[in-house]
Parts: C-alpha cells; structure tokens; sequence
C-alpha cells in the first residue's frame, strides 16, 4: 500500500512539473492537382522536449477526424521526414512535427474537424497525453503561410490543475484499484499478517511488522531511487486504458 502511494504521489507531483503545451500547433491548406487539397500540421516542440511518430510502437501521435461533410479524406495521414530511433527503439521527433492529409472536396463550405492527441517526454519526465481540437475551413491559401486553425475547448488533463487536485485524483484512483481482482483478495490476507498475532507465537510481533517493512522497503527502494520510471507509470497506463 505504501509503494502504491508514492507511485501515485511521484506521478502527480511529476505531470504537476510538465508544462501545460509541449507542442504548439499550426495548420495550413494549399491545393494540389486535380482538385486534392492538402492540409498540413505543423507543430513545433517545446526546446528540451521531443514527441513521437505516427509509427511509433507505444506511443504514436494520432489525429481522429470527425465525420467527413461536403469532403472526402484520400489516403492515410502521413509525417514529413524521418524521426529519430532512439536506443531503446522509439521514434521520436525533436524541434518539429509535419502531418499531412489529403482530401478531396465535393463543394464550398467544407470545414475540416478533429483533434490531435499526442505524448511528450524530456531526458527526466514526460507529460500526460496532450489533445488540440481544430476547425480548419477547406479553403486554399499560399503554402508559404500557416493558418491558424480555430481551437476547440479540450480538457488536457493538466491544464488548470494543481498539485493538490492531481494528488487527490492520484488517491481515489488508488482506492479504486484496492477493488480490481488482483489486489481486492489481497487485503484481508495483509490485515491478518499484522493483526493474527495467536498463529505466530514463534516470533514477536515487533520483529514480524519490522521484516514486513523491510521487504517493503526492499520492493520499494528501487523505484524511489528511480523517479524517470514513475513518471512513465501514468503515460503506460493511459495509452493503456485507450486501447482497451
């Protein structure tokens, strides 16, 4: 129980530390050859941060488009340039990201909703998951200019908050993990160890609770002195819980 409150208090205290936008969006729309528009996204990275591909195994950038209306989307999205492999096999991108998309309109009118969700991390922590709602009329404009498009409201997750609601949030979710199958059998058998003092005649009490907390400690300790692997706890488990 202890290790699972400092796993939950240093990955609060470690999204409380992250800035509230690691990478600012822009976007562009210029026409192609036969009648195909090309939407662009840019987005640049905040100095020290890096964000990851469209192929990457884990934690891939995504953009969900909304239903196409008065337009068709023509091909996959795709990354302009190729990002960097890390050691540990990531593909990242440092500085700036470039995603385009293909559509093909069937009038006037036509506007482009969605919204990006990426993940971002530097050499110690990395961010809760990001999201950038946009609104983007489908109406060409030099390529050499970025347009602005309209942003949507979006709970981030860390925008607005401090460190105390991150904290409590980190609590309740730790309670609700005391219910899944794994961990609810758990602690009538943890309760018993301290508290059944008539089955263990053999030793006392105070050396039973004195071995249990160094095992505790033993558990405990590498993680502690490993902060960067809590801070990636949280990010594991989000792009967890959206797959599921």
């Amino acid at each position: 129980m202890l290790i699972l409150v400092a796993v939950l208090f240093f990955s609060a205290a470690a999204f409380a530390q992250a800035p509230e936008q690691t990478v600012t969006w822009t976007a562009s729309v210029s026409a192609l050859k036969d009648g195909l528009l090309e939407v662009r996204f840019t987005g640049k990275i905040l100095d020290g941060w890096h964000t990851y591909s469209l192929r990457d195994e884990y934690s891939a950038t995504e953009i969900d488009f909304a239903e196409p209306q008065g337009f068709t989307l023509e091909g996959a999205l795709q990354e302009v340039g190729e990002p960097r492999q890390t050691a540990s096999g990531e593909l990242i991108f440092e500085r700036s990201i470039v995603l385009v998309q293909q559509v093909r309109t069937a009038g006037e009118g036509a506007v482009l909703k969605g919204s990006i969700t990426w993940n971002s991390c530097n050499d110690t922590l990395c961010a809760a998951p990001e999201n950038w709602g946009f609104e983007i009329p489908l109406i060409p404009t030099q390529t050499a200019s970025l347009q602005e498009a309209q942003p949507v409201s979006e709970d981030n997750g860390t925008a607005g908050g401090s460190l105390w609601a991150l904290v409590l949030e980190a609590i309740l979710w730790g309670l609700a993990m005391l219910l899944t199958p794994c961990v609810f059998p758990m602690v009538p058998m943890t309760v018993s160890f301290f508290l059944n003092l008539l089955d263990y005649r053999s030793d006392p009490p105070d050396w039973r609770r004195g071995r249990h907390g160094r095992y505790i400690q033993l558990v405990g300790h590498p993680l502690a002195s490993q902060p960067h692997l809590l801070c990636r706890l949280p990010h594991f488990c989000g792009l967890l819980l959206r797959r599921l």
